[in-house]
């Protein structure tokens, strides 16, 4: 059991919905948006969608002017050409002077390049034969930025119809067959089988979406809509397979919490591009409504997790290198919103959300901008992660045995999230769900370098696994890394504190001062700052466990105020068993530093086997619907009707 603090005048209709947490209720004014403001945001986002295209129309991104590059991963990523795609995309949506007949010929060029590349279908020596090529870069990507392309500027075209001239849209019909011919079998179609993920979340669903987006391409292009794919079905047949397959999947998916890829800095829009395109393009009227209702659940969720587009939840598949850099859909957001900074580039994934039509609800724009009007409250979501085998080209996820708890504590101050998880072996996990799990604290102001990031040493280049385990009660978080012997490539605990965050050292604490005060420690042992790297706090003892309390500033008159709370704090260490109380009237955490006991609050032990997928003021799962909530707008998503 939880402690979930609610400060928020809605608490009493959720603690008639939510039965298996305790909840505080404040006073905190929550006023809505008003109709006009949300008028005004919606009518602004032409604006900002126009200033998107002309930046990608004068300055792609990915360059389009190096030579093709190819990365030696196990799936290869054509950089050049996502480029491309991304420019005929923009200047067809601009279609100014000049850019119509110049989208052309790149797109023309785009084609024959990818038709030619090593990784068109491209297989590795580890390929197994009957599954598909594993070093592929068509899925990646380019099939929705294609047929993106083609249904919006081709001969029945729903923005500009016929600015893509007849003989190039035949060529990207004709590419798109040569590669699902021998890539989309029905057998993968499997509606019972939705949780068997091929290569990771994100490409196991582009390359659903590339085969859905093929099979709808050729049905509605003449000349090929009776084509017959290798494994002997049509066109048609693989549309309905495709599309029933997904319809599925989506319904999953909201019905088991987030994504296994939940929040990935990198991979959360390589997914949700998928799911724009069904929205936009399906003449499935279920799917369209399917994919638009995951994408109001998607951006409800990150919307109640940041500030001032800066998501501060708990994340997983985030890379050292997005430390203290603009995380998660950023200028998306800031498309939808107006909120952050303007963006400077888009990358692909998110360039072809700007040229769909999908637009959050209302409620969703109330939630994601009335970060005063919020209050203080506490969000709670659950994700699937662990496996029922190993790997074997696809993952084999249990839905059912979800263990992953996401606890985030937003204020308009600060976000501090963490993932709760049982302290298990790697080779429980999806390393999908366990790769590079961020779990710390980001201050409001829109400055992703204001942050906080508790993160174990990498022992090697590459990722770490199963490398961290904590737990959170309200603005009180503990944080320890997991033994080698139960992780990968995975050392010692470490912090990282941003560079433009004021750092005061008192008492064996180290202070933040900011729009939140903010109090870090390890719980025994003493610490010291990397020499090469200042920004990095190591404990004297890697397995301490990291300790983090913090509060909005306004709570305390002064820094001084609130180091005095903290030195009155109980905290207490007896051989593996850490106690510590945090402030005012904040809960009781005992944490067991070795025996892997899962933490308890108060007493109690947490749950991470919770009835509901979601809690918050905002979004709740009730029964088997998702509510989407806030001062009488409100969206109800039944995803199994």
């Amino acid at each position: 059991m939880y402690g979930l603090i609610i400060k928020h005048r809605h608490a009493l209709l959720l603690m008639s919905l939510i039965s298996c947490f305790t909840l505080e209720i404040g006073l905190v004014s929550a006023t809505p948006l008003s109709d006009e403001q949300i008028a005004a945001i919606n009518d602004g986002r032409k604006e900002r969608r126009d200033f998107l295209i002309k930046q990608e129309i004068s300055r792609p991104f990915p360059s389009i002017t190096k030579s093709a590059t190819y990365n030696n991963s196990d799936i290869a990523v054509d950089t050049q050409n996502l480029g491309r795609l991304n420019f005929v995309l923009a200047a067809f949506m601009h279609h100014g002077q000049g850019e119509v007949e110049k989208a052309n010929q790149e797109f023309h060029d785009a084609l024959q390049d990818i038709f030619h590349s090593p990784t068109f279908k491209g297989v590795t020596k580890h390929h197994i034969p009957g599954t598909p090529a594993d070093n592929d870069s068509f899925h990646f990507e380019q099939a929705q930025f294609i047929y993106r392309i083609v249904k919006m500027f081709g001969s029945h075209g729903t923005i500009a119809s016929g600015i893509l001239q007849p003989v190039i849209e035949m060529e990207a019909a004709t590419l798109m067959f040569n590669w699902g011919k021998s890539e989309c079998h029905l057998s993968d179609a499997d509606i019972w089988d939705t949780w068997r993920i091929w290569g990771s979340e994100n490409h196991g669903a582009q390359r659903d979406g590339a085969c859905w987006a093929t099979a709808s391409l050729l049905v509605d292009t003449p000349q090929m809509h009776n084509k017959v794919y290798d494994d002997g079905s049509k066109t048609a047949e693989q549309l309905n397979a495709w599309t029933a397959y997904i319809k599925q999947y989506l319904r999953q998916r909201g019905t088991h919490g987030t994504l296994i890829e939940y929040f990935s800095p990198t991979y959360a829009k390589y997914t949700l591009l998928n799911f724009y395109m069904y929205f936009d393009f399906s003449a499935d009227l279920n799917l369209k409504e399917l994919a638009r209702e995951t994408l109001d659940l998607w951006w409800a969720l990150w919307g109640q997790e940041q500030i001032d587009s800066i998501h501060g939840g708990s994340k997983t598949r985030a890379y050292p290198s997005t430390i203290g850099k603009a995380m998660v859909m950023q200028s998306t957001g800031w498309l939808y919103f107006n909120i952050g900074p303007r963006p400077v580039s888009q990358a692909p994934g998110e360039a072809a959300m700007t040229g769909s039509t999908y637009a959050p609800p209302s409620v969703v724009i109330d939630i994601a901008v009335d970060t005063d009007g919020r209050g203080e409250y506490d969000v709670l979501t659950r994700s699937p992660g662990l496996v029922t085998k190993p790997m074997d080209t696809y993952y084999h996820i249990d839905p059912n045995d979800e263990e992953i708890v996401r606890i985030a504590h937003i204020t308009p101050d600060f976000v501090m999230g963490t993932t709760m998880l049982p302290k298990l072996p790697t080779q429980k996990w999806a390393a999908i769900s366990s790769q590079n799990r961020w779990n710390g604290l980001i201050m409001a102001g829109g400055n992703p370098k204001d942050s906080i990031t508790v993160l174990p040493e990498f022992l090697k280049k590459g990722s770490q696994y199963n490398a961290i385990w904590g737990v959170q009660s309200s603005a009180t978080q503990i944080l320890q890394a997991i033994p080698s012997t139960e992780s990968h490539n995975a050392g010692g605990i470490r912090v990282w504190f941003g560079d433009t965050l004021k750092r005061e050292e008192r008492d064996g604490w180290i202070y933040i001062n900011g729009p939140a005060y903010v109090a870090v420690r390890p719980a025994w042992g003493n610490y010291f700052w990397e020499k090469s790297d200042g920004h990095w706090m190591i404990p004297s003892d890697g397995y301490a466990p990291i300790i983090i309390q913090a509060a909005s500033a306004k709570e305390y008159p002064t820094l001084e105020a609130f180091q005095s709370a903290i030195r009155h704090i109980k905290l207490s260490v007896n051989e593996d068993i850490l106690h510590f109380h945090g402030l005012q009237s904040m809960h009781s955490i005992t944490f067991y530093c070795k025996s892997g006991k899962l933490p308890e609050i108060d007493g109690k032990t947490i749950d991470l086997k919770p009835k509901a997928n979601f809690q918050s003021p905002f979004v709740n799962s009730i029964a088997e619907d998702v509510v989407i909530n806030k001062n009488g707008r409100s969206e109800k998503i039944s995803f199994l009707k």
